[in-house]
């Protein structure tokens, strides 16, 4: 496939055989750079939310527990808003593809938002965790070893429970399903391709990390007091990188997902 304006010709491209790992990436950047053109609305508006909990989590340094758990708080709310956009966008590029027409834009927003805040009690866990593990004295830190051997527990069922239901997030996005039949659709599809998605997820999550760290570097990021002076520009650019970053990482997601689910189903 030489131009993804044709989706007819893309969707069958991924309904007649298991691709390659070098495959899936060509697909899902054809996918991405077609995508760059029809979600802008997407690419503005997580930036700026990425620009705002970026600033939120640099610049404000809670001194009291009061403080510290009202910026959690709208660190929540700001990532259920990011990835309740994400959820919508997977599904919108989904129906684009199949050619189902336009999304129930309101319906989408509601059943993503309602996913997203279960997701995020994943963070929830990890940020109390980090908050036992911040006492400073020896003593305190051992008193709450049980809690924070538990809440690791939790962390690690949630890890592997998402390795289980890998493709979760767009079967409940995009298939007209329960939250139950979501469950058993996933857990049938990926069954033997589990892996496919998880070395990927792997891959970008190092490229990411690379990137990241190349930014910092270029702009002599420093994340506490004293900032530098092009802190501002470094989590203006980092934000746009995100936006286009996590688009990428849909488009993957999708082209991984509609092969695994075409090929299972047929």
């Amino acid at each position: 496939m030489h131009n993804l304006s044709n989706i007819d010709k893309f969707k069958l491209d991924l309904s007649e055989r298991y691709l390659s790992m070098k495959e899936y990436f060509f697909k899902a950047f054809l996918l991405w750079k077609e995508s760059i053109k029809t979600e802008k609305i997407f690419l503005i508006l997580y930036s700026l939310q990425k620009f705002i909990f970026s600033c939120m989590t640099t610049f404000i340094h809670p001194d009291n527990d009061k403080l510290y758990f009202m910026i959690t708080f709208l660190i929540y709310i700001l990532y259920m808003s990011n990835n309740t956009i994400s959820c919508v966008l997977l599904k919108k590029i989904i129906y684009r593809i199949e050619n189902k027409g336009s999304i129930d834009l309101k319906k989408s927003i509601s059943k993503a938002f309602i996913y997203s805040a279960i997701l995020s009690v994943y963070i929830i866990i990890w940020d109390l965790r980090n908050y036992f593990y911040s006492f400073d004295s020896y003593e305190d830190l051992s008193s709450h070893g049980e809690m924070i051997l538990f809440l690791t527990a939790l962390m690690i069922v949630f890890i592997i429970f998402g390795i289980i239901f890998i493709y979760l997030t767009p079967v409940f996005m995009a298939r007209n399903l329960s939250v139950k039949e979501s469950l058993k659709y996933t857990y049938r599809i990926s069954k033997g391709k589990r892996l496919v998605a998880l070395f990927l997820s792997i891959i970008y999550f190092l490229l990411n990390v690379f990137f990241l760290k190349l930014l910092s570097g270029i702009f002599k990021f420093n994340p506490v007091p004293p900032y530098g002076s092009l802190t501002i520009m470094y989590i203006i650019v980092q934000s746009i990188y995100y936006s286009f970053s996590t688009l990428f990482s849909s488009c993957m997601l999708i082209t991984v997902f509609l092969n695994v689910d075409y090929m299972k189903n047929k």
